[in-house]
């Protein structure tokens, strides 16, 4: 908090910049925590809608598969295509 103007770029990271207003005194943790919480949302939709425009990317529905090691294996075979 008191070196976040020495490292500007790390104090923009999610986590961090939500806080300041609660050390500053401006906003109570809760409202801080529910910042964070939709910030985090927001960047879980964000690397979602980036990864879904990605076709060289195979989703995987971890709960059809019976084992990890049949998910260890699929993921192998996946690995080893040619693309």
């Amino acid at each position: 908090w008191k070196n976040k103007d020495r490292y500007r770029t790390a104090a923009q990271a999610i986590g961090y910049k939500e806080f300041f207003p609660y050390f500053a005194g401006e906003q109570t943790m809760a409202e801080c925590t529910a910042r964070l919480k939709q910030a985090t949302r927001q960047y879980a939709k964000r690397q979602l809608t980036w990864f879904r425009r990605d076709r060289r990317i195979t989703w995987l529905d971890v709960s059809t598969f019976e084992s990890a090691e049949a998910l260890g294996e699929e993921v192998c075979r996946i690995c080893t295509q040619e693309m």
